[in-house]
């Protein structure tokens, strides 16, 4: 039995294959209705079910004033082990560059002296820096290190080598395990503006602690726009 594909079915798959296809690029303005209308040969009606379909997708968002506008591609990052930025960006088409704002060497804080489990002789480097994927803000970091086990790492230039290839290769060190945390937030006024979305948009909060030589080498706080990753993980020998 031969079923005719329903209009708006058509034009929605015609409308996503585009996007996919970089037809209709991130960020990019997608034809008005009326435009839509006349390209499809179809009502506003049908144009506008087609559209609500790819919004509930969250694959286009429409603005009232502005109009339709494709949303950003999220990066897929595989959190069953210990993933890179720099190597997932890739991964999902776009490029990665980073923007550091400080990197400086101190003495750890009562706060951070409990999280990391250390005392207060002890000193740190700590990195802030912003992480894009095509020129799009996307990633927050505060990266807490142990700093006597890389000295001189605030000479390097990070933002165009991979951070933890850095620590491998010239510093001999490989994270023996790691605990990471999620947690969905609005974002604060300071960190929206970083990442370039309104204040109080909804975002991540990832709290990563690594370890090396039997003690927490890395504290991290970090913070995503809420559309902007797809975290997975993969399970084996499940009983």
């Amino acid at each position: 039995m031969n079923l005719k594909i329903p209009t708006y079915q058509r034009v929605y798959k015609d409308i996503k294959f585009k996007i996919n296809n970089q037809v209709y690029k991130d960020h990019e303005k997608i034809p008005t209705e009326f435009q839509l209308c006349k390209n499809y040969n179809t009502s506003r009606i049908t144009i506008r079910k087609s559209l609500s379909l790819l919004e509930n997708e969250n694959i286009i968002q429409r603005i009232q004033g502005k109009g339709t506008f494709v949303t950003s591609t999220p990066i897929i990052q595989d959190r069953s082990n210990s993933s890179k930025f720099f190597d997932d960006v890739i991964k999902n088409g776009k490029k990665p560059t980073s923007k550091v704002i400080s990197i400086k060497l101190s003495k750890a804080n009562e706060d951070i002296q409990k999280e990391m489990n250390i005392t207060s002789e002890r000193e740190i480097l700590t990195i802030e820096w912003i992480r894009f994927a095509d020129s799009e803000a996307i990633l927050f970091e505060n990266i807490i290190f142990l700093a006597d086990y890389i000295n001189g790492l605030e000479n390097f230039n990070i933002e165009n080598q991979k951070l933890y290839d850095i620590l491998k290769t010239h510093f001999n060190i490989s994270i023996e395990k790691g605990r990471e945390e999620f947690k969905p937030i609005f974002l604060k006024k300071n960190i929206a503006k970083m990442l370039k979305v309104k204040e109080n948009s909804l975002g991540m909060e990832i709290t990563k602690k690594s370890w090396f030589n039997n003690e927490i080498f890395e504290y991290t706080k970090a913070y995503a726009k809420g559309d902007n990753f797809i975290y997975t993980t993969e399970y084996t020998n499940i009983k």
